[in-house]
């Protein structure tokens, strides 16, 4: 069986915050000297929003530079005069990420346009800790990795300031700020601060609580099923950002490298209006899903919020649990992380040995009605019809088990609700696989 692509988030992944939080002010120092220089003007003018300083993380590197002792300038592809110090791309092969992204891989920076906090500098080159840039209004920052990159820096490099100014590198006194680095030949030649208000991202709970009745129905437009929720606003898709506040379909795919969820996302539209879109024989005020659609990107954190749908839960451990549950991105995140760790340890050796459907969801039963703590076992609940086999996940959330892949969500539409600007994402548990 194949993989889709699956979250394989850790707990310390979830919980950063965004960059830009650093241990303290840095300065453009020799590695082995303590003199530092003037700050030529005061890098903090630009908007910014923090998280709270409990989830700040500290990237202060204890290594000393292994740059070279001169870097020559060199022709520069990438610069502030052709892309500007604002929203930038996304450029090619970045993700969906603003620039160019955030998963370069290892080794060094490849050349391109990257987002992040200067950790410190040196006459020579700088730390570099880079960071997911995700498009919206504001943008949003996350750091899903602290990982210091050593990047050397050309001779005559430039600081474009967020005010205009324009400081020379030896100039210029870095302090944990989020900047653009355009990086040519291997070199970064510019450092600019951004010029767009730079929202970051919070970290989000990971405990899951009874979902209020918000009288949503969940899964239509599948299966021979018209939607029968309400209709979505007709407003224009905007260039940026989330639609306007209301319901919509959405289908959704995780990004783990980017450490967010791709939702791509179409508006339910009257039957009566659209007979094209419905399944055949509609009934009175049944809708289908119109076939014009945008994709956004959301972080996995608590800017996102989740409510799953069809869920059983244990009486003995969380008695409080009704048949749905919400929780943040960050929640969602680690309980897809926790499905993902029990199919690699149980299903996948099963699969590897030949065993067929049937034969592997009675073996899962039969593990399940004999140990209350196997991640697998048996429905006894109404609320998931028909549901012979459910996933036991944290806090007792149980939810119906799917013999396909980990950490998918199955090809159903299911509903993504706007209030506010912020998306609340609706699941059915029998749609999330594995």
């Amino acid at each position: 069986i194949g993989r889709q692509i699956p979250i394989i988030l850790s707990a310390v992944a979830l919980a950063l915050a965004a960059c830009g939080n650093g241990a303290g002010p840095s300065t453009i120092e020799e590695p082995a000297s303590s003199a530092t220089q003037a700050s030529v003007v005061d890098p903090t003018s630009i908007t910014t929003t923090t998280a709270p300083s409990t989830n700040t993380v500290s990237t202060t590197s204890t290594t000393t530079s292994t740059l070279p002792a001169t870097t020559l300038p060199v022709a520069a592809a990438f610069s502030v005069a052709t892309y500007g110090a604002g929203p930038i791309g996304p450029l090619a092969g970045s993700g969906g990420m603003l620039g160019s992204g955030c998963a370069p891989g290892p080794g060094p920076l490849p050349d391109g346009i990257w987002f992040g906090m200067v950790d410190s500098a040196y006459s020579n080159g700088i730390k570099f800790d880079l960071c997911c840039l995700h498009p919206g209004q504001p943008v949003t920052v996350t750091n899903v990795n602290p990982q210091l990159r050593d990047v050397p820096v050309a001779d005559q490099t430039t600081v474009a300031m967020a005010d205009g100014v324009e400081a020379t590198y030896a100039n210029w006194s870095p302090g944990d700020d989020l900047v653009w680095v355009f990086v040519n030949a291997g070199a970064a030649t510019e450092i600019a601060y951004p010029t767009m208000d730079v929202a970051t991202s919070t970290p989000g709970s990971t405990t899951w609580e009874a979902s209020p009745d918000a009288g949503l129905p969940v899964g239509g437009g599948c299966c021979s099923m018209n939607y029968t929720g309400p209709a979505s606003p007709t407003d224009p898709w905007p260039a940026q950002g989330m639609p306007a506040d209301g319901v919509y379909a959405v289908s959704v795919t995780f990004d783990e490298a980017a450490d967010d969820i791709v939702l791509t996302i179409s508006r339910f539209v009257p039957c009566s209006e659209h007979p094209e879109v419905c399944h055949p024989d509609p009934l009175d005020g049944d809708l289908g899903i119109a076939s014009d659609s945008i994709v956004r990107r959301a972080p996995l954190d608590g800017d996102l919020t989740v409510r799953i749908e069809g869920v059983e839960p244990d009486p003995e451990v969380a008695a409080t649990l009704a048949a749905g549950i919400e929780g943040s991105g960050a929640a969602f995140a680690l309980l897809m992380d926790d499905m993902g760790e029990a199919w690699d340890a149980e299903v996948m050796p099963l699969i590897d040995a030949g065993w067929d459907h049937n034969s592997i969801v009675t073996e899962l039963m039969d593990r399940g009605e004999a140990d209350p703590n196997y991640p697998y076992g048996p429905s006894s609940s109404w609320m998931i019809p028909g549901g012979l086999l459910v996933y036991r996940g944290p806090l007792g959330v149980q939810l119906l088990f799917v013999l396909e892949e980990p950490n998918l969500l199955r090809g159903w539409s299911t509903q993504l609700e706007i209030v506010g600007g912020d998306p609340i994402l609706y699941i059915w548990a029998g749609q999330i696989a594995g």
